[in-house]
């Protein structure tokens, strides 16, 4: 059951999963790798000193996974310990596959300042493939391995990590093109969109036609422009209809429909794939959205989104988009449960922004300022939101700047 809940993306059931392996040890019937998997997840709840203790417990007791060597390597080298790191990297035993040895080194390297050093780790890892599909592998591992640094260590070499992710990437593409979604993603995350919708094309060459659709919606998640939204359609929809029975496709159409205000075609194809699948999470989802965004049929959009939740739980983006039929129904305390729920167990800057109009609506300006402002930490940025949740901002900003708040405050900036 805990390694289950580990995997939730709610942090309330990782505290549940955590409640549970303490109850094992105060049992003495903790194996190691029950220990291992406690470790892991006080890192998920950010508590890295009780991480540690349980695995140089595990390792004391002398558990030797190559897995957990590695985990605990990393947890060293990630909270300073890197003294530490660098012995337990010395003795690692022969059974820690040499891909794991150079990630540790490089990672360790990278943690001390030697970004250059460990570029020339992993290129040399790289250079000794011996054959094309080994090399790609080792490219992508190295990216990751960068870029994992990027995320974790604000110290690195920002620039020259940057670079070698690029480098790899590229090199990975030429050696495998199927290998293209990774450049891409890597591109949008660095908010590169110019230069990933300039791999559109290869993309539907290369990649299966629901990956291909799903990875466009990506991009155009990252930036939608009349333009790309006529790209990403021009080549979804002949697909679509050559695969009529792609319920996948047609959602994917949808959803640029949808981007691109085409709300009344998307609206029937959603409505098509749930009278193909009446359980279809995501129609139901959008459908219900989509229709309280628009403050249509809000009854039953309310009927989508409980049904919705009734087939994959109270997920975080579930409680969202019933929290905006209940806003658009004018129920603005049930409303803010649902999205104060959401924006606990989730770190959607959409969902902050519906708990701030409503916070708004009800009368608590400044608490949507902070909330507001909690949404652009976590990313809100207007070009990258869904034209309903633009029109959203700029009413929830026109009234934060209203005679409702004195003159003192200003809306946040975007």
């Amino acid at each position: 059951m805990a390694t289950v809940l580990r995997h939730s993306p709610r942090p309330a059931d990782h505290l549940v999963a955590i409640g549970l392996l303490e109850e094992i040890d105060d049992r003495r019937q903790m194996t190691h790798d029950d220990r291992w998997q406690l470790g892991k997840l006080y890192i998920q709840v950010g508590l890295p000193e009780q991480a540690g203790q349980q695995f140089d417990r595990a390792s004391r007791d002398g558990f030797s996974d190559p897995a957990f060597l590695s985990d605990r390597i990393l947890h060293q080298i990630q909270t300073g310990a890197l003294l530490e790191a660098r012995e337990q990297i010395e003795l690692l035993p022969t059974t820690v596959s040499p891909a794991e040895v150079v990630q540790l080194r490089s990672r360790y390297l990278m943690a001390i300042g030697q970004v250059s050093l460990a570029v020339q780790e992993l290129d040399a890892f790289i250079d000794s493939s011996t054959n094309s599909e080994a090399k790609a592998d080792r490219l992508l591992l190295a990216a990751a391995v960068c870029r994992e640094a990027l995320l974790l260590d604000a110290s690195v070499n920002e620039a020259a990590l940057s670079q070698a992710v690029d480098r790899y990437l590229r090199a990975a593409v030429e050696t495998d093109s199927k290998h293209v979604a990774h450049l891409v993603r890597w591109l949008l995350e660095r908010r590169r969109d110019v230069e990933a919708f300039g791999w559109l094309s290869a993309v539907w060459q290369e990649l299966p036609a629901e990956s291909a659709a799903n990875l466009s919606l990506e991009m155009l998640h990252a930036g939608a422009n009349r333009t790309r939204l006529e790209l990403v359609e021009q080549y979804l929809t002949p697909r679509s209809h050559e695969r009529s029975a792609s319920l996948e496709l047609k959602r994917c159409l949808a959803d640029v429909w949808s981007l691109g205000e085409k709300y009344s075609e998307a609206e029937e194809l959603y409505r098509e794939i749930l009278r193909v699948d009446s359980r279809h999470v995501s129609a139901l989802k959008s459908l219900a959205w989509n229709l309280a965004m628009r403050g249509r049929l809000l009854d039953e959009a309310m009927t989508f989104a409980e049904r919705a939740i009734a087939e994959a739980g109270p997920v975080p983006q579930l409680l969202d988009t019933r929290g905006c039929v209940k806003l658009a129904q004018s129920r603005l305390r049930a409303a803010d449960d649902d999205l104060l729920a959401a924006a606990g167990s989730g770190n959607s800057p959409t969902t902050f922004l519906h708990l701030a109009f409503v916070q708004v609506e009800t009368g608590n300006p400044e608490q949507a300022r902070q909330t507001l402002a909690h949404a652009v930490e976590a990313g809100l940025r207007p070009e990258r939101l869904h034209p309903l949740d633009r029109d959203m901002l700029e009413r929830l900003n026109a009234q934060l700047q209203s005679g409702k708040v004195t003159a003192e405050r200003k809306s946040v900036d975007l």
